[in-house]
């Protein structure tokens, strides 16, 4: 089932993208910037799960994919 995190649905979550070095799943990480005298925006992002957990140790790919550069590829 996809995943609707942060208000937007994420077209390759629920395992669908995997991570290039290690081929574990993607997960969806969320980003908030707030710039000064400007609203909040909102960033999203798919970083391998191994990596998330357990860094290095999980997977070398420590990498943030942008999600609308890597959804857009697909």
């Amino acid at each position: 089932m996809p995943s609707s995190a942060g208000d937007r649905f994420w077209q390759l979550s629920g395992g669908v993208a995997r991570c290039g070095a290690c081929g574990r799943r993607m997960r969806v990480v969320c980003r908030t910037k707030r710039p000064k005298k400007k609203p909040p925006r909102r960033y999203g992002y798919y970083r391998c799960v191994a990596s998330h957990d357990n860094g290095e140790e999980g997977c070398a790919n420590g990498r943030m994919v942008s999600a609308a550069v890597l959804e857009a590829k697909v």
